[in-house]
């Protein structure tokens, strides 16, 4: 007799998919791996902030120079050039982790406007840290200093009102700080720089977006905080005299040693453009068949 044939059976056998992974680069496993540490990437985001934003016009200046795609955005490896002739503090490795962070499109570019952003929000869009944990990190009770603010352009008033004391915490950003100058001198001035130096050179300045914390500066428990002594110099812009009848430029140096003068004169300067430019307005709307002025 034939041997009958295997006649197979009709349902059907489940076949395992193969699921297909990405496998991670060394250097994105290297990276994973540095991040995870919260406070220690942390810390080093604030580092690298501030040497961005005191290095960046420079890092601009020789991108200008050396890229070659366009004049809006710039390769890895330029950047990575630029940072490096700076004498930048960081380790390649660090060097990379702050390129594709500045990368926000992740498509191998970095755009010049992004050089201004803060690598702590691009490392929050990235996902590299949870809103929470960054949050709790930057709300840690760091100890706080005694500020004792000095008004650069009334040095030589030694009981000058603008010269003042108050307890602040470390984790009190520059912005902030302004806003207490504000409060307790009432100058409304356009800006009030603030720096570290007495000399207000430029890389002792308060950079916005960052905390007195990101400086090298020791803090200490409410009741036994040290002291700080900081310099702020409020500035404004003076019209030109064909706005006035009076000259005003003769009188600058004077307005300069009495900043609380020269914060009302700006406010004035700013509420005559408005009304003026509001008259203005108005009389060009009038029908110049009942406008007496034509």
């Amino acid at each position: 007799m034939p041997k009958k044939k295997k006649v197979k059976s009709g349902k059907n056998r489940g076949k395992r998919l193969k699921t297909s992974r990405k496998k991670k680069t060394v250097l994105e496993a290297k990276i994973d791996k540095f991040c995870a540490d919260e406070e220690k990437y942390a810390d080093f985001l604030k580092r690298s902030n501030l040497w961005i934003k005191c290095h960046a016009e420079q890092i601009k200046s020789l991108l200008h120079l050396t890229a070659h795609y366009s004049d809006f955005n710039f390769t890895y490896d330029d950047f990575k050039a630029a940072v490096l002739s700076l004498n930048c503090p960081f380790t390649k490795f660090e060097i990379d982790v702050i390129t594709r962070l500045l990368d926000k499109n992740k498509n191998g570019f970095i755009e010049y406007q992004d050089l201004t952003c803060s690598l702590t929000k691009l490392s929050l869009e990235d996902g590299t840290l949870k809103g929470l944990n960054i949050e709790r990190i930057a709300k840690s009770d760091r100890g706080s200093v005694i500020c004792k603010f000095n008004c650069l352009n009334c040095m030589n008033i030694h009981e000058s009102p603008l010269h003042f004391e108050q307890l602040v915490p470390l984790n009190t950003f520059t912005e902030g700080l302004v806003n207490i100058i504000r409060h307790k001198t009432l100058l409304w001035l356009p800006k009030i720089s603030i720096f570290l130096s007495v000399n207000a050179e430029s890389e002792s300045e308060l950079l916005p977006e960052l905390m007195l914390s990101d400086y090298d500066i020791k803090s200490g428990a409410k009741y036994d905080a040290p002291k700080l002594d900081l310099f702020y110099k409020p500035t404004g812009q003076i019209l030109s005299s064909d706005h006035y009848t009076v000259e005003l430029f003769d009188t600058v140096e004077t307005l300069q040693s009495d900043p609380v003068l020269w914060s009302k004169l700006v406010t004035e300067n700013i509420k005559f453009q408005e009304t003026s430019s509001h008259n203005v307005q108005l009389l060009a709307n009038i029908d110049s068949s009942i406008n007496p002025f034509t």
